[in-house]
């Protein structure tokens, strides 16, 4: 039985500060019909680290039921060129505009790429679909970041948590970087640089004042214990457009875990999601 087809490298990506990055790619096996394509956006930082093997797993999921998949490391992430302090919110939207167009000149596909993302990916995603065009042919958010402030420090002080847990650090850590944001400088956020833009950035993301087109298909996919997804992200069901559904899975969040996780609910969600959708393949 063939298996997807993986291939990393380097693609071209006008728009990127670099003019390339990595990417992985995953095609469906031999024999199996081309049915659409779909851009992996992952999340930053940690998040990014820890569910790198599940998104794979999911690009290979999909990839068995005749979807394409490309995920992409932004300018300074991963294995892509470029210094993390480069990257800002407004990059990584061109980016996935010029991912998106890679992919649509290589699947045989006619319909748009699906847009699918994970936490700060999904939050990109989202607003990419708010303000891009043409529409994407699909967007699947995975408990998308609806406020980039509430996010961003929180991420901090769950640093300076670990950092007395771990090391014996002296407090402190999140009043340092908001003096060295007012200042308009970086600051560390788990060995990652974060520059004022980007932070800059992250504090104006708000999923509820960014309009999605009418019409475009959408699955909100919360996680959490017993299927009860976060108010916060709960909420988000009131911007997604009228064909829009939410489901809750019962999964441990994956992106804030060093062991395992099964994410099988979630492969079953997203491909339930995708074969609504009119495939539009060639």
């Amino acid at each position: 039985m063939s298996t997807p087809v993986v291939d990393r490298g380097y693609i071209d990506i006008p728009g990127s500060e670099a003019g390339r990055v990595f990417a992985c790619e995953v095609a469906p096996p031999d024999g199996i019909a081309a049915r659409g394509s779909a851009l992996l956006i992952a999340p930053l930082f940690e998040e990014k680290k820890s569910s790198r093997r599940t998104l794979h797993e999911l690009a290979l999921s999909i990839a068995e039921v005749g979807w394409r998949s490309l995920s992409v490391d932004f300018t300074g992430t991963g294995d892509s060129p470029g210094d993390h302090s480069e990257l800002t919110v407004e990059l990584m939207l061109k980016e996935v505009e010029a991912a998106r167009a890679h992919l649509r000149e290589r699947s045989s596909a006619s319909a748009e790429p699906v847009l699918l993302g994970l936490r700060l990916g999904a939050a990109v995603a989202w607003i990419s679909a708010a303000r891009g065009a043409p529409a994407p042919g699909g967007l699947v958010l995975v408990q998308p970041v609806p406020e980039g402030r509430k996010y961003l420090w929180n991420m901090l002080r769950r640093k300076q948590v670990r950092d007395m847990m771990t090391a014996g650090k002296s407090a402190g850590v999140t009043a340092r970087a908001k003096e060295a944001f007012e200042a308009g400088g970086s600051f560390d956020l788990d060995g990652f640089e974060v520059s004022a833009a980007l932070a800059r950035g992250l504090e104006e993301i708000d999923l509820a004042s960014e309009q999605l087109p009418a019409g475009l298909p959408s699955l909100l996919i919360g996680c959490g214990p017993k299927g009860r997804a976060p108010a916060d992200v709960a909420k988000l069901r009131e911007g997604l457009s009228e064909t829009g559904k939410m489901v809750s899975l019962d999964i441990e969040p994956f992106w804030d875990r060093i062991e395992r996780t099964d994410s099988s609910a979630l492969h079953l969600a997203v491909r339930e999601f995708l074969d609504g959708l009119e495939g539009g393949a060639g």
